[in-house]
């Protein structure tokens, strides 16, 4: 009878382990596009826009990782505009502030 493929217990934790370490790597900036994505969705519904920019140079913009760039986070904000009639906290504004941290203004539209 011919024997099937067999591997070691120690085999199989490596592969797991490379495999979590693969899924950490992709996952924190899936996240951060992510929210990105729906934080700029979010402001557009309200009344307001995230002005992007249309090129990308490292130079100017820092260096975003290529995994970012492959998940379609590679344009950079340059301002974020709120709605006058919305009401945020100073913590929302921190929280704006901080998933988008390459904004050179964050303010809110007049009437």
């Amino acid at each position: 009878m011919k024997r099937r493929f067999q591997f070691r217990l120690r085999t199989l934790f490596l592969a797991v382990t490379i495999m979590a370490v693969a899924c950490a790597y992709i996952g924190q900036p899936h996240h951060i596009a992510t929210t990105r994505r729906e934080m700029a969705d979010a402001i557009s519904k309200a009344g307001g826009f995230v002005n992007w920019e249309n090129t990308y140079d490292p130079g100017i913009h820092g260096d975003i990782p290529w995994i970012r760039r492959e998940l379609f986070d590679d344009a950079p904000a340059i301002t974020v505009w709120l709605p006058p009639d919305a009401f945020l906290s100073e913590q929302d504004q921190a929280g704006i502030r901080a998933i988008f941290p390459e904004a050179k203004t964050i303010g809110r539209l007049r009437n």
